[in-house]
């Protein structure tokens, strides 16, 4: 029963949620390592490192060069838009470019000002008119940054790769910088995949539809870059979610992780994202179209919902706040131990599972009155008048066909998340079981055979 799981784990972790507030929000040898790992100047073999060499082409196209591609095609698709007057679409795709550092600046912000520790015993700094300046600065002026911060943390990764010549740079800065990329990967690349898949649906041009039948250049040209804007999103959603929820064993964990537990893993791993991500960003962007405003409801709903749920677990009211936005999209941080190596997150094995259970299930759930919702407003008010498709019935069946078609896909996903969960996350939580009855055959084998013997051979081949 998930509401009992739910209300198990907070009362046996309620305490962790003030104990998560009292945490440093970069941990200071998190920092120092970092620092050294710079500073290092190790001494570089003679050689070529393939293994090496390949991560560095790898991090370099995926860490640089395909992130640069997927922000300047949103930017270059608020431009078409200025260029055209569609000062809606503009401001909005810009918008979702700022937005995955306005999120991160929110939950600084928060942490700063309501839970940031010092002294000894840590106290709370008192909140002044200048702290509070300072961190307003922070909430509007670091997400025109982040983008940039994104690209630049990639460089010196790729940089320390081959300064160093060695992996110790992508075995300590790898997957929390990831992490702190998912920010982007999600906030951005999402909602710009559905506002320009939106776009796309309804056809408009300063107002009116595009002619089909007489299409020009012009038209052509916006609907390449729009329809390239929507490819990049997609993959970099993708990517992001594959990459970022993979098991984070570190040391210091309340409920230690067996990454060697993980067969299977990575497959029902990017067959969940692939269906879930594809239901709900296509979801939302036909929402739009016909719920219009009412959209709102379902996407404050899932976020709220995601949101009470980590904190219930005991995540920290900053944590909540990012995995909840994020996790609107595909189940996030589940397995974290801390998100891009600052926030704590370190959910038990059972906190895991209501995390990633509830995002799964109650999202998709939500979605789901989605649908139904498009099936009755469609059915009671009409159909929508901007729409590419101009004529009523053929948008009756279109509207018909992604109901059936987005019902399918939710399922499914739903399906996939509970086989990834069951067959591959869990596991991760079980201690390696011992091959007890090995080495008991083993043992009397040396009692029985004096070593080296063919007989203890040939038994021991046969147990093998």
């Amino acid at each position: 029963d998930l509401t009992k799981e739910i209300k198990e784990e907070f009362d046996e972790h309620g305490k962790h949620i003030d104990n998560a507030q009292t945490l440093d929000l970069v941990d200071p040898d998190t920092l120092d390592k970092l620092i050294e790992i710079v500073r290092e100047k190790p001494e570089i073999e003679a050689g070529c490192d393939k293994k090496l060499w390949y991560h560095i082409i790898r991090k370099t196209f995926s860490n640089i060069i395909f992130k640069t591609i997927d922000i300047g095609t949103d930017i270059a698709a608020a431009v078409q838009h200025m260029e055209r007057r569609d000062w809606r679409w503009a401001a909005l795709t810009l918008f979702f470019v700022y937005l995955p550092g306005f999120v991160l600046s929110c939950g600084f912000t928060m942490w700063g000002l309501l839970y940031k520790r010092e002294g000894n015993p840590p106290e709370r700094k008192p909140i002044t008119l200048e702290r509070i300046g300072k961190y307003l600065l922070l909430l509007f002026f670091f997400p025109f940054a982040y983008p940039v911060i994104q690209i630049l943390l990639g460089i010196l990764f790729v940089g320390l790769l081959i300064r160093r010549r060695d992996h110790v740079a992508r075995h300590f800065m790898g997957h929390d910088l990831k992490q702190f990329k998912s920010l982007e990967g999600f906030l951005e690349s999402g909602p710009s995949f559905c506002l320009q898949s939106y776009i796309l649906m309804v056809g408009q041009k300063k107002g009116t539809n595009i002619d089909l039948n007489n299409i020009t250049e012009d038209d052509v040209e916006r609907l390449l870059l729009l329809c390239t804007s929507v490819l990049f999103s997609f993959i970099s959603l993708v990517k992001t979610a594959y990459s970022v929820n993979v098991p984070d064993p570190d040391q210091r964990r309340r409920e230690p992780q067996y990454p060697k537990n993980k067969w299977g893993f990575r497959l029902s791993l990017i067959f969940f994202n692939l269906f879930c991500i594809l239901y709900r960003i296509v979801g939302i962007s036909f929402f739009c179209v016909y719920l219009k405003e009412y959209t709102m409801i379902l996407i404050l709903t899932g976020f709220f919902v995601n949101m009470i749920t980590l904190g219930c677990v005991g995540a920290s009211p900053t944590i909540s706040v990012i995995l909840g936005a994020i996790s609107l999209f595909v189940p996030n941080g589940y397995i974290l131990y801390n998100f891009a190596g600052t926030v704590a997150v370190d959910f038990t094995r059972r906190g895991s599972k209501v995390v990633f259970l509830t995002s799964t299930i109650a999202v998709n759930l939500i979605w789901a009155c989605g649908i139904m919702g498009v099936a009755i407003y469609t059915g009671t008010t009409g159909i929508s008048q901007d729409h590419l498709i101009s004529d009523g019935e053929t948008q009756k069946k279109f509207i018909m066909g992604m109901n059936i078609s987005l019902g399918a896909v939710g399922l499914i996903s739903t399906i996939l998340g509970l086989v990834h969960w069951f067959a591959s996350v869990e596991k991760l939580f079980i201690p390696p079981e011992e091959n007890g009855s090995a080495a008991v055959v083993v043992e009397i084998q040396e009692e029985e055979n004096p070593p080296g013997s063919n007989e203890e051979q040939l038994e021991q081949s046969t147990t093998l």
